[in-house]
């Protein structure tokens, strides 16, 4: 008996001085990452500092979070008096963890926006995961602003206009007609995340078995596991792609959405960038305001048009996010419609007064 009990305390410790073994391996191999969020008191989820990006999937990204907790050139929140600043606020196919930032709209509008207008031109990309509108409103209200930007673009598509509250964000509500924001996190998420909270940011093992169970929950273990001899799913990736921009959004429009509609609509430093699948039932509440809406079906129609399928990677054999000639076209035709309706940085004026598209 004695003896058997050696054994299994042998084995216990040999198992997890390997699983310690394992994890410092992968960690610092950089085959996986850890958890890329940490969660603020008062601003909720955001990528964790100088962490190091790692996707591989339809597209592939090996980079860094900057120091102030966006993707992209680290960009302070300071604003020099001469630059026009342009903020991106939406969910994964914004924030562009699919790609080089290199490639992603965000550096192509930049880079078009400075050639257009001569002028110096910052492009801050506050894109993240999941978001939906009243996620966004948060973003923009608890995080963007604090940027000073001068036009803030909205990426709004069927599936975001919803209000799902994540626990471990800030809340948006209304309150006598008017958009409020709970800063005050769920108390019992947030204390188990602060119980987790060194496992998260340490273990990659640990990072590695929530994504497990996150795909196991959403039905995805068959396809994995069986890869290509499994028929029954047909587009393995992880965006919005092919789980929110497909869906026909919700049949009524919840009351919150349409206040937060309005609300942007009434704002000229506002930009609402519909996708192509957002519903004509929205139109109403955003037609009538001071903002400038660009809708992408031109140019993804146009992409289609020449046989370009703008969410197929041809490496991968996957369908996705927007792929790297999408992101190039999208980026280009962003720059080209703010240009024209003279909200961004002009060559000859610095008109920065907008006009409804």
């Amino acid at each position: 008996m004695t003896r058997l009990l050696k054994n299994i305390a042998v084995f216990l410790l040999s198992l997890i001085v390997s699983l310690i073994v394992i994890d410092v391996f992968v960690n610092y191999a950089e085959i996986e990452n850890v958890s890329r969020f940490s969660v603020e008191p008062k601003r909720g989820k955001v990528l964790t500092p100088n962490l190091k990006v790692l996707y591989l999937n339809e597209g592939f990204h090996i980079g860094q979070v900057n120091e102030y907790s966006y993707l992209g050139p680290g960009y302070p929140p300071q604003k020099d008096a001469d630059v026009f600043r342009v903020a991106l606020i939406g969910d994964s196919q914004v924030e562009g963890e699919y790609m080089f930032g290199r490639s992603h709209f965000r550096s192509v509008l930049e880079n078009e926006l400075k050639r257009l207008s001569g002028k110096k031109v910052e492009v801050l990309n506050f894109g993240y995961g999941g978001l939906d509108i009243a996620g966004m409103y948060c973003r923009d209200v608890t995080f963007a602003s604090n940027f000073k930007p001068d036009l803030t673009l909205y990426f709004i598509g069927a599936g975001d206009l919803v209000a799902e509250h994540d626990p471990l964000n800030p809340n948006c509500y209304l309150k006598n007609d008017s958009l409020k924001i709970d800063y005050t996190l769920d108390q019992p998420a947030y204390t188990s995340y602060l119980k987790t909270k060194f496992f998260r940011e340490h273990s990659t093992l640990v990072k590695m078995l929530n994504d497990g169970i996150g795909l196991a929950k959403e039905g995805r273990t068959a396809a994995i596991v069986l890869d290509k001899f499994y028929t029954g799913f047909s587009s393995p990736d992880k965006g919005p792609a092919t789980e929110k921009t497909t869906q026909n959004g919700p049949k009524e429009i919840p009351e919150l959405v349409v206040a937060i509609l309005n609300g942007l609509s009434r704002r000229d430093d506002k930009v609402l960038v519909l996708m192509k699948d957002f519903p004509k039932e929205a139109m109403p509440y955003i037609q009538n305001g001071k903002c400038t809406t660009i809708r992408l079906d031109k140019v993804i129609d146009q992409l289609k048009s020449e046989g370009i399928d703008p969410q197929y990677w041809p490496i991968t054999k996957k369908h996705g996010h927007w792929n790297h000639i999408a992101n190039q076209a999208i980026g280009r035709y962003l720059a080209q419609q703010l240009h024209a309706a003279a909200i961004a940085p002009s060559t000859e004026n610095q008109n920065f007064s907008s006009s409804q598209k």
